[in-house]
C-alpha cells in the first residue's frame, strides 16, 4: 500500500467526531484499551498483516475519541466549579497567548486564554489544571504571553444554550476551554513571574518584536490601512472596522486577513529566492525555510492557521529535504493528524476545514476547470498577448475550482455564498503579495532611523495601494447578485452535492468530456440552492 497510514488517519478524525457527540463519557480506562489494541497489533504485525491493519484502525478510532476526551477535561474535582460559578474566585496560571481586544458598546476588555495551575475560592486552595478564557479590564500593565499571573474576578460556567445555531458552549470545549474568568478594575492582578522555558522565551521575544512592529504600523499608516497591514503582516485583526469586514466576508476575500497558507507560501518564496541567490546550500537552503516559516507562524501568534499552514509547508520541505516525491495527498492528511493531535477540537472550525478543502480543490478540481477553460500542453501561447490571456483564464480557474470545493461549507458556517470570490480573488491574491512584502519593508525601514524617508515614501504608497484595493472591493460587493444570503445546507445537500462533484471529477479523470458536465453540474447547483430556499 502506498500511503498505509491515509485510513487510520481517517478512523483518528472519526474518532474526535465521535467523541464530540459523546463527550460526557469518561475518560478513564481509554489508556489500558488503548493499550491493549496496540500490544494486538504489534502481536499480529507478522502473521496476519490484514488483521494487524483492522486492528490499527480500530486503535487510531480510539485514539481519536480519547485525545478528544482529554483536550476537553481538566483533570479535577468538578465539584468545585460548580459552587464558584457567578462568584469571585482568584486564580493562578500562565497566559498562553497575546490578548486581543474586545469592543463592546460601552467599554473594551483584552481576552486570552489562561492556563490554570491553582485557585483560591471561599478559603478553599487547589491545585488544579484547567483553561480558563479571560475577559479582563485593560490594566497599565501590559500582558503578553507567557506572562505568569494572580487574577480575581468573576467565575463563569459557560451556559448550555445556543444563540442563532451557535452552541457557545460547545465552542469553547472544542477549544478545550472549561470556564470565563471576568476581571474588572478592583480585582486582584499581580505578575508573579515569567515562564523561562526555551519555546516560550522564544514566543515571548517575537511577541515584543510583533508589539515593536505593530507600533511602526500605526504610526506610519493611515486608518483602515494601518489596521489591513496589521492583519496581513502581524496577525492583529481587532482594529478592523466591522463595515470592512463585511465587505472582505461579501467578497469571499476573509482569508487574505487571516496568516494562512498564502501568508506563510509568500514567506517560503522570498526565502528561497534570497537563500538561493547568496549560493545557499539547497539541503540548508530547505532547513533554514522550515525554520524561517515556523518562525514567523510563532510571530504572528501562534494562530491555529497560520501553525497549520507551517506544518503543511514544513512536511513538504522535509520531502524535498530528503529527496523524495512529495505526495501532496500524504503530506496533507499526515498534517491534519498532527493538528487534531494535540488540538482535536480543530477539526469543527472553519478556517481548518476550509484550508484542507482548498489543497483538496486545487489537486483535484483545477485540472478540471483547466480543461474546461481549453488548457493543454499543446495550446501554449509564447506571444505576450497570449500569454495575458492565459494567466487571466488560469485564476479564474483556481478561483471556480476553490468555489466550488468549499461553497457548501462556507454556506454552512457563514450562510452566504460568493460567486464574486472569482473575480475579487484574482485581486486579491497580487495585492496580499505586494502588501505583505511592502509591509516587512515598511517594518524593517522605520526601525531605522536613517532609513526614516525611505519607510515614508512606503508608507505612502502603500496608503495608495490600500485604498484603492478597498475601493474596487466595495464596489465588487454592491453588485446584489455575486453575493447571496442562505440558509445552513442540510446533510441531505451536502451528500448530494458532493456526490455530484465526485462524480463530475471521476467522469473526468475516466477521459469523458467535462466541459457540458460542468456546465450541468453548475446548473444542478443552482437548482440545489433553490430547492434549500434562498432568501
Amino acid at each position: 500500500m502506498r500511503q498505509p497510514l491515509l485510513l487510520p488517519i481517517l478512523f483518528f478524525l472519526a474518532g474526535i467526531f465521535i467523541a464530540d457527540a459523546l463527550v460526557e463519557i469518561p475518560a478513564s480506562g481509554g489508556i489500558v484499551f488503548l493499550s491493549a489494541l496496540l500490544i494486538l497489533a504489534l502481536i499480529t504485525v507478522f502473521r496476519w498483516p490484514k488483521l494487524f491493519f483492522a486492528v490499527l484502525c480500530v486503535f487510531f478510532l480510539v485514539l481519536g475519541v480519547q485525545r478528544y476526551i482529554f483536550s476537553c477535561s481538566h483533570g479535577s474535582d468538578a465539584s468545585i466549579f460548580k459552587r464558584a460559578d457567578g462568584k469571585k474566585i482568584t486564580l493562578y496560571g500562565t497566559v498562553l497567548s497575546d490578548p486581543e481586544w474586545r469592543f463592546g458598546s460601552y467599554n473594551s476588555t483584552l481576552v486570552f486564554p489562561f492556563e490554570v495551575k491553582g485557585l483560591l475560592f471561599n478559603r478553599e486552595e487547589k491545585n488544579i489544571k484547567m483553561r480558563v478564557l479571560v475577559k479582563i479590564h485593560p490594566k497599565s500593565e501590559k500582558v503578553i504571553t507567557g506572562d505568569k499571573l494572580l487574577l480575581g474576578g468573576k467565575f463563569k460556567l459557560p451556559e448550555n444554550k445556543e444563540i442563532d445555531g451557535f452552541d457557545y458552549k460547545k465552542h469553547l470545549r472544542r477549544k478545550g476551554i472549561s470556564a470565563l474568568l471576568y476581571s474588572s478594575k478592583g480585582d486582584v492582578f499581580q505578575k508573579v513571574n515569567a515562564s523561562n522555558g526555551p519555546v516560550m522565551l522564544l514566543r515571548r521575544f517575537l511577541a515584543r518584536k510583533r508589539a515593536s512592529a505593530d507600533s511602526i504600523v500605526r504610526k506610519k499608516l493611515t486608518y483602515p490601512a494601518s489596521a489591513i497591514v496589521e492583519s496581513i503582516v502581524l496577525g492583529i485583526r481587532w482594529a478592523i472596522p466591522e463595515s470592512l469586514r463585511d465587505v472582505f466576508a461579501r467578497t469571499g476575500t476573509m482569508h487574505i486577513l487571516a496568516v494562512s497558507g498564502l501568508h506563510i507560501g509568500i514567506i517560503a518564496v522570498v526565502m528561497l529566492t534570497i537563500l538561493r541567490s547568496v549560493k545557499c546550500p539547497q539541503k540548508l537552503t530547505y532547513i533554514l525555510t522550515i525554520a524561517g516559516i515556523y518562525t514567523y507562524a510563532v510571530f504572528v501568534g501562534s494562530r491555529a492557521s497560520s501553525m497549520r499552514a507551517a506544518i503543511m509547508g514544513s512536511f513538504v520541505f522535509l520531502g524535498l529535504l530528503l529527496g523524495r516525491k512529495v505526495d501532496v495527498l500524504y503530506v496533507l492528511f499526515l498534517s491534519a493528524f498532527c493538528i487534531t493531535f494535540f488540538s482535536p477540537g480543530q477539526l469543527f472550525f472553519p478556517g481548518f476545514v476550509l484550508s484542507y478543502l482548498a489543497v483538496l480543490s486545487i489537486l483535484y478540481l483545477v485540472p478540471l476547470t483547466d480543461f474546461f477553460f481549453g488548457f493543454s500542453e499543446e495550446n501554449q501561447h509564447k506571444d505576450r498577448r497570449g500569454i495575458m490571456k492565459k494567466s487571466i483564464l488560469k485564476s479564474i480557474s483556481l478561483s471556480l475550482a476553490v468555489w466550488l470545493g468549499m461553497m457548501p461549507v462556507i454556506a454552512s458556517y457563514f450562510n452566504i455564498i460568493t460567486p464574486s470570490v472569482i473575480i475579487s480573488n484574482m485581486i486579491a491574491v497580487p495585492f496580499l503579495f505586494i502588501s505583505a512584502i511592502s509591509g516587512f519593508v515598511l517594518i524593517l525601514t522605520g526601525s531605522f532611523y536613517s532609513l526614516a524617508l525611505f519607510s515614508k515614501i512606503m508608507a505612502i504608497i502603500l496608503d495608495i495601494i490600500i485604498v484603492c484595493f478597498v475601493k474596487i472591493l466595495t464596489a465588487i460587493s454592491q453588485i446584489s447578485f455575486l453575493s447571496v444570503k442562505v440558509v445552513s445546507p442540510g446533510i441531505f445537500f451536502f451528500l448530494t452535492y458532493y456526490t455530484a462533484l465526485l462524480v463530475l471529477i471521476l467522469l473526468f479523470y475516466n477521459g469523458r468530456k467535462v466541459r457540458i458536465h460542468l456546465i450541468m453540474f453548475l446548473l444542478f447547483i443552482c437548482n440545489l440552492f433553490v430547492w434549500n430556499e434562498i432568501f
